[in-house]
């Protein structure tokens, strides 16, 4: 609902459909009663409302097939523009919404105090005022839950499967996931189109490839049946064999094109033929120089100069050890002759410590042989010092001749792995080389063991069918035969590379094809499930708004039954009797009247349930023709439950069911007035309108003159 409170209090008409002079009508707060028999303007006062919001209307302007018909002016007025206002009461504001203009073009204007909008800006304010959102859709709310035109709502029960189900995709307000499948079948198709125009297209580009070819074969057998090109060409094949029997070449080519790509064939396969003798003595070379290498040599090398590694590792601690040994004795003798040498002048009768008598001269002689003997050990520890680096020395120069040995040793077996791997190669390219068609099946085996002698003479039996190839192109190429034959296989090259192009593109449009029509199937079937849901949820509503109104004693339960059939939705509605379990067609077992009833019946529900995206009004068009007295009854207590939610206008052409919506809609309080529109009849100017207001007292005047 919108977030104001919204009532229309009333319409200004003129010059649209039946109403000719300007028409000033007032509406009830709460209900708007419009009786009066058929013919006398009531629709258009509906159309009315339905052409101010929405600038068309829908049921006419499908059936207005003639250029000078305009289904929007009164035929007696002849003016070029109808106008309709309407005054709303928004909150406490006084809002007015006018159109004007024909069925063909119309503007809109609000005025809402002192602002006044046209255009677009005028349509997204009233969508905003009456929806209380413009990004909604003011069409979907008003012919979904807002205004009930009969012979649009019987299309649900009258029309096709498949148009039944978008009509009621319509009714739930589910035109944009509807939209997106459509899309996506539009999307489906023109794929599906633009598939089968290139395959079309491919088609015929490869029916003109086959002509081409035709031609093309046609003239190549006139060239070669000429007398002096089939003499050349006899003198050749003659000549090639006898001086080339290591090749086999069935037929010599019958144009120039072919001869030319012949003699370039032969000259390729005589560089590889010339470039694998050459390789061929490379290696019979390197298998002389690698004949004599040892395989256990290296791993000997590797165990040797791992020995030495540890010998080595000795020698270095060994010398450490020497070269300490020395360095300590040298440093004891210097300090001992140090000490003597310091004591000798020092010598006196006396002990300075212990004041005993010595004798200098004895300690003196004590004290020089202690000088003598410090260093006597001295040349033996520098004689093993020396002894030991020279064997370091040895060891070091015995690993570095080693390591060279065994790095030269690892580059010869390296280059010798490299040598067998080229071999391997070589092999392979000879028996490649002998696999060449033009190659004769008698010299296969020498060519693919690669004997030096057999690929000689495959080198000299190409060059030789090189120099027949480029005679024989010579002689083709001096006809103007063999020119035409050129053009002809020129336009055939182009014609594949064509069919070619053509045939990718169509295999990629028929993918995209599938696909688009994989996703249309899809949207089909999503759109289905969601419709189906929506439905799902109306169903108890439905189930008893029917049991209301209670058209038919034994079918009192409605549905539909929702499915996918040849890429489209499909909706056929059904009634059931659920003591019986029978289910039928309503069309087929319910009057015109029952029928109206099930109409109504969805379009009350949907209206009932409508949540924000719901009018705050509900105009009901004559809504129930021929009814029963019981069908009545179970519409006017419909009607009084509606009218609480929203701002009620409903008209009939039946005064029964008029004067028992008048007692029933009786308004019941200041603010649910009830307004009884009565026309009476139609002239020229319009039509003629009593209006009214129904109060308490004046319901008990009614009763009592009934």
């Amino acid at each position: 609902m919108t977030a104001e409170q919204m009532t229309i209090r009333g319409l200004s008409i003129e010059n649209f459909r039946g109403f000719k002079s300007k028409q000033e009508i007032t509406f009830g707060t709460a209900v708007t009663i419009v009786s009066g028999p058929n013919g006398t303007g009531k629709t258009s006062l509906f159309d009315a409302l339905q052409w101010l919001f929405l600038g068309s209307i829908g049921r006419l302007k499908n059936v207005a097939t003639r250029r000078s018909g305009d289904y929007v002016l009164n035929t007696f007025h002849g003016g070029s523009s109808a106008v309709v206002s309407a005054y709303v009461e928004v909150g406490t504001r006084s809002v007015r919404i006018s159109r004007t203009g024909n069925a063909k073009a119309s503007n809109l204007e609000f005025v809402d105090g002192e602002s006044i909008l046209t255009g677009d800006d005028a349509e997204a304010a009233m969508c905003r005022t009456l929806l209380g959102d413009e990004d909604l859709s003011l069409s979907d709310a008003l012919l979904t839950s807002g205004l009930l035109e009969q012979d649009v709502v019987r299309a649900v029960l009258e029309d096709e499967p498949r148009h039944r189900y978008r009509h009621m995709e319509n009714l739930l307000g589910l035109q944009e996931v509807a939209g997106f499948e459509d899309e996506a079948k539009r999307s489906a198709d023109e794929a599906d189109k633009r598939a089968k125009a290139l395959r079309a297209e491919q088609s015929l580009s490869a029916a003109n490839v086959k002509s081409g070819e035709a031609e093309l074969a046609r003239l190549i057998q006139r060239l070669a049946t000429e007398p002096e090109i089939d003499a050349a060409r006899g003198r050749l094949t003659k000549a090639l064999a006898t001086t080339a029997p290591v090749l086999q070449i069935e037929k010599l080519p019958a144009t120039s094109t072919d001869a030319v790509a012949l003699a370039q064939l032969a000259r390729r396969m005589r560089a590889s033929a010339q470039e694998l003798i050459e390789e061929g003595q490379r290696l019979d070379r390197l298998a002389k120089e690698f004949g004599d290498l040892d395989p256990e040599a290296l791993s000997a090398m590797l165990v040797r100069e791992s020995e030495l590694a540890e010998s080595l590792a000795g020698a270095q601690v060994e010398v450490e050890h020497a070269r300490t040994r020395y360095e300590t004795a040298e440093e004891r003798s210097t300090q001992l002759a140090e000490l003597a040498t310091r004591a000798l002048p020092l010598l006196g009768d006396r002990c300075p410590v212990c004041d005993q008598t010595i004798s200098a001269e004895t300690v003196k002689v004590h004290l020089e042989e202690l000088i003598a003997e410090g260093g006597a050990d001295l040349p033996e520890l520098a004689l093993a010092l020396r002894k030991a680096e020279m064997r370091l020395g040895d060891l070091a120069n015995e690993m570095s001749v080693a390591r060279g040995k065994r790095s030269e040793l690892e580059a010869r077996v390296a280059a010798a792995n490299e040598a067998r791997e080229a071999r391997e190669r070589w092999r392979d390219a000879c028996r490649s080389l002998a696999s060449r068609d033009i190659v004769s099946s008698d010299q296969l085996e020498g060519i693919a063991q690669g004997k030096p002698d057999m690929l000689s003479v495959l080198r000299a039996a190409l060059d030789r069918l090189a120099g027949i190839s480029d005679e024989l192109a010579a002689v083709l190429g001096t006809t103007g035969l063999g020119e035409e034959v050129e053009r002809q296989r020129d336009r055939v090259e182009r014609l594949r590379e064509a069919e070619m192009e053509l045939k990718e593109r169509a295999a990629v449009a028929s993918r995209e094809a599938e696909e688009a029509k994989t996703l249309a199937g899809a949207a089909t079937r999503a759109v289905a499930g969601v419709t189906a849901e929506r439905f799902a949820t109306l169903q108890p509503l439905v189930d008893d708004i029917f049991s209301r109104l209670d058209p038919h004693p034994a079918f009192t339960v409605m549905g539909f039954e929702l499915g996918v059939a040849y890429r489209s939705g499909i909706a056929d509605p059904f009634v059931s009797d659920p003591e019986s379990g029978v289910t039928a067609d309503p069309l087929l077992v319910l009057s015109s009247s029952q029928a109206n009833v099930a109409a109504l019946t969805y379009f009350l529900a949907l209206s009932w349930s409508a949540d924000r995206k719901a009018l705050p009004f509900l105009l009901l068009d004559d809504p129930l023709q021929s009814m029963d007295d019981v069908n009545a009854l179970g519409f006017a207590d419909l009607c009084r439950h509606l009218r609480r939610r929203r701002q009620l206008v409903v008209s009939t052409h039946d005064h029964r069911l008029a004067g028992l919506l008048e007692r029933k809609l009786v308004s019941r309080g200041a603010d649910q007035g009830t307004r009884v529109l009565r026309f009476t009849g139609w002239t020229r100017n319009g039509p003629v309108i009593e209006p009214g207001e129904i109060s308490d007292e004046s319901l008990g005047f009614v009763i009592e003159a009934n």
